[in-house]
């Protein structure tokens, strides 16, 4: 199953709508849920604040593969500083070993820094730390451009009925070709896909009559937004891992039976092209008036 448990709730308040952070006692039912229905695939990272200590709690995370993302805030923490990062993150796990360590700004690779941050993920495959490298990513230029340059494991792309990007300019497929393993995330949007659009910031008013479309089209086919969204990344074959994030154990229940649902229908007719809109760290929110 491509399903990975996304631990942003585990540890934050995280997404547009609100969402609370998981309490951790839900999120290690939701581990344990996960582990005895065949999940064994977790994406985390450093600055989730107390998600990797809630996965570190669980009775599972031996058996779990685990992903996690070191965050160098935009260079201003130094490279010689990401041992120390991966070193606490493992200890924060309880777990001597990861599968696979991913670099959260693609600036980090792409900046002059990028050899000296490429050379200490290498560094921490040799000792065995982890068993694969990569990058997190946000356009397909960011994906080619890395690649390019170093020989990694692993490529986080976005990917959602809005998003097509990666698979309109081939980089999906040239990603595959190399070898490179592709997680997709934000396959909800940071969950923009999933509210009312009536009840959305201003600053997506420019969307709004897709976000109906997409809203209409799942009522008319009686399917929900979420399990279109989780469709539309099981269906790209290039894809190996989707990963998500839910709120509590209930919801995941869902999310495990949208997963394990087959429901073939086309998506084309949604997708744009504005980065303003796909990439969440260009949004500029305000109340709506």
């Amino acid at each position: 199953m491509k399903l990975m448990i996304g631990s942003a709730q585990f540890g934050l308040d995280y997404g547009i709508a609100c969402g609370k952070r998981v309490p951790e006692a839900e999120a290690l039912d939701i581990l344990s849920f996960a582990y005895n229905n065949g999940v064994c695939w977790i994406d985390t990272a450093s600055s989730y604040n107390v998600a990797e200590s809630v996965i570190g709690k669980s009775s599972c995370k031996e058996y779990f593969n685990i992903v996690t993302k070191i965050y160098l805030d935009a260079g201003r923490i130094p490279p010689e500083m990401m041992e120390k990062i991966i070193l606490n993150s493992l200890h924060k796990l309880g777990v001597k070993s990861i599968y696979g360590l991913v670099i959260h700004d693609p600036n980090d690779f792409i900046s002059d820094r990028g050899k000296k941050v490429f050379s200490n993920l290498c560094a921490f495959k040799d000792r065995g730390l982890v068993k694969k490298i990569g990058a997190s990513v946000s356009t397909p230029d960011q994906a080619e451009n890395i690649i390019d340059r170093f020989d990694i494991d692993i490529v986080q792309i976005p990917n959602n009925i809005l998003d097509n990007r990666f698979a309109k300019k081939g980089t999906i497929k040239l990603l595959k070709d190399r070898g490179i393993e592709v997680h997709a995330r934000s396959i909800f949007l940071q969950g923009l896909l999933l509210m009312n659009p009536n009840g959305i910031d201003k600053y997506f008013d420019n969307i709004t009559d897709r976000l109906y479309e997409i809203k209409k089209f799942a009522e008319d086919n009686t399917i929900s937004v979420r399990r279109m969204a989780i469709q539309h990344a099981k269906d790209l074959k290039e894809i190996d891992r989707v990963i998500v994030g839910v709120d509590n154990l209930i919801q995941f229940k869902e999310v495990l039976i949208d997963f394990e649902t087959d429901q073939k229908t086309e998506f084309k007719e949604f997708y744009i092209d504005d980065e303003s809109i796909l990439n969440p760290s260009m949004w500029r929110l305000e109340l709506k008036k």
